[in-house]
């Protein structure tokens, strides 16, 4: 019984490929058949070409121009030379003072997660990871001993204390 199935799928595989050679050979010669007539890749790229002669002839020339101030520079001209005129300086007014930081103690550091225990001047303390705020003041960085800050006033680093 095994036997007898080997030709039918043989025969139908064949057919199939024959069929499926055929649909492309119809597509290729009878739906999209060659052009008739003088229309050859020459007398298309002669016509583009005269086209583009035309156009070419018939297009608008236009000249650049330049205006030059009536009074040039020349280094060849002798120069005037007049007295610098002393403007007397206006009164400079100081920047406004920032605004006074916090006092704060780095008290000691927590690792895996990295923490700061920080105190504040009331004795109050905190104890932040990186991107928390202390009194208003950004913790953007936590190292070996000391943690960096950022505020209104900048940025400044405090170090761990030591107890004596």
């Amino acid at each position: 019984m095994h036997s007898s199935r080997t030709p039918i799928l043989l025969l139908s595989l064949s057919a199939i490929c024959i069929a499926s050679v055929f649909g492309i050979l119809y597509d290729f010669f009878v739906i999209n058949p060659k052009p008739e007539g003088n229309a050859s890749a020459e007398t298309i790229s002669k016509y583009e070409v005269s086209a583009l002669i035309d156009s070419a002839l018939n297009a608008e020339i236009i000249t650049p121009t330049a205006s030059f101030p009536s009074e040039i520079n020349s280094p060849f001209r002798p120069q005037r030379f007049e007295p610098a005129v002393i403007v007397p300086k206006a009164a400079v007014t100081p920047p406004p003072a920032a605004p006074k930081r916090s006092p704060l103690r780095l008290r000691g550091l927590m690792r895996n997660p990295s923490l700061a225990i920080i105190e504040d001047a009331a004795g109050e303390t905190y104890i932040r990871a990186q991107g928390d705020y202390v009194k208003e003041a950004l913790i953007v960085s936590i190292k070996n001993n000391s943690v960096t800050f950022k505020d209104s006033s900048g940025s400044f680093e405090l170090m761990v204390e030591e107890n004596r």
